[in-house]
């Protein structure tokens, strides 16, 4: 059974060139806690949907059906609702195609980045050191824009990756300092995660699945808020 969302929240996701990095870190901070909160509020069952996701990214060819399912149950609970673990695998079947293509893609992405590194870094010179950091500048953007993937193809009625990309790209663009004070926030919680309790570690994934989700949810919430003014 669904239980029905609260009204929406005035809470806004601000932009970096709306508020600036250190208003976007104080908004990280903020929907960091709210999102352990949500987590916490439903930890049975992310808990066994973070359990299923490791135990189907185990082999590589189910791995993009695992993240499928992942983000479609925090998008709910995200969302604050609460739904059944079977929306687990309906999630991977609706999402089945994008994933796979999101995979092929990510997989091409990294592949030739890490080719072109290797190649230039072989290269003694100062241009080639120069390409080497625009390379890798363009991979570490790469994977700021895979945490809002899934969340912008939770939400469309049809999925479409493409669309899903640019709307991930266009939201990171515009509130990169929440992206990067979350990201910082959740590498400090596996850090300490894995020095304390490795076990528990993919618990980590659920709550970053969760938070990303929670981004895209707040910020849909601010333009219908700002619609109906």
């Amino acid at each position: 059974m669904v239980r029905c969302s609260h009204p929406p929240s005035s809470n806004r996701v601000p932009g970096v060139s709306a508020s600036g990095w250190e208003r976007g870190a104080m908004q990280a901070l903020r929907l960091f806690w709210t999102s352990v909160r949500l987590f916490y509020e439903e930890a049975f069952l992310m808990g066994w949907v973070s359990l299923l996701w490791l135990l189907l990214s185990l082999p590589v060819i189910t791995a993009p059906l695992a993240a499928a399912g992942l983000f479609h149950v925090a998008y709910f609970v995200a969302d604050d609702r609460v739904i059944s673990w079977r929306a687990f695998f309906t999630g991977a079947r609706r999402l089945a195609g994008p994933a796979y293509l999101l995979a092929l893609l990510n997989g091409a992405a990294y592949g030739l980045g890490m080719v072109n590194l290797n190649f230039y870094g072989a290269i003694d010179a100062v241009w080639a050191a120069g390409l080497q950091g625009f390379i890798l500048a363009l991979l570490v953007l790469w994977t700021l824009i895979q945490v809002y993937v899934f969340p912008m193809l939770v939400v469309q009625e049809r999925a479409n990756l493409r669309l899903a990309l640019r709307n991930a790209a266009l939201f990171l663009g515009a509130h990169l300092g929440l992206t990067l004070g979350l990201v910082i926030l959740l590498a400090l919680l596996a850090l300490v995660t894995l020095y304390l309790a490795l076990p528990l570690l993919f618990l980590v994934v659920g709550l970053g699945a969760v938070a990303a989700n929670r981004a895209v949810v707040e910020f849909l919430r601010s333009r219908s808020d700002a619609s109906e003014e």
